[in-house]
């Protein structure tokens, strides 16, 4: 379900998929760009190597939950919020307030980037801004529909 909101949060765009492997909520997850039978651009995947082709194509997306559901399993559908605000699973920082988080490969969470980050196209890049601080689920102001190094 998306929603455009005038003024205020600006844009939100969620999407439906379908979890690769056990997912919780505040995973960050790559939308597989193979197309095969099996996934039709649906099925998600582990954030891969960051200076692929594929991953540069992918559209990132952080995984949504609802109260009393936080936890996926294994094929499960999914809600996906590609660009907005959300709860993101943010690791090996101390603090990010109103700094960049960005995302590393073959993890699913992110970690600060600092406010004058400057990405390395093979391992990382910036996907949004942390509006509170701390590790684990913190509210970010994400974008995996541009990310950039």
């Amino acid at each position: 379900m998306s929603t455009f909101i005038h003024g205020g949060s600006g844009l939100e765009l969620d999407i439906g998929g379908k979890a690769h492997a056990a997912l919780s909520l505040g995973d960050v997850v790559q939308i597989n760009p193979y197309l095969a039978a099996a996934d039709d651009g649906y099925s998600t995947q582990a954030v891969g190597a960051l200076n692929t082709s594929a991953s540069q194509a992918a559209l990132f997306g952080v995984v949504l939950g609802s109260n009393g559901k936080s936890t996926f399993a294994l094929g499960e559908d999914i809600l996906i919020r590609m660009v907005g605000v959300c709860q993101v699973n943010v690791q090996n920082t101390a603090s990010v307030l109103n700094q960049g988080i960005k995302l590393r490969a073959s993890n699913n969470d992110v970690e600060s980037a600092g406010a004058g980050f400057s990405g390395d196209a093979s391992a990382n890049r910036v996907c949004g801004v942390a509006h509170t601080a701390g590790t684990g689920l913190q509210t970010v102001f994400f974008n995996g529909l541009s990310t950039w190094g």
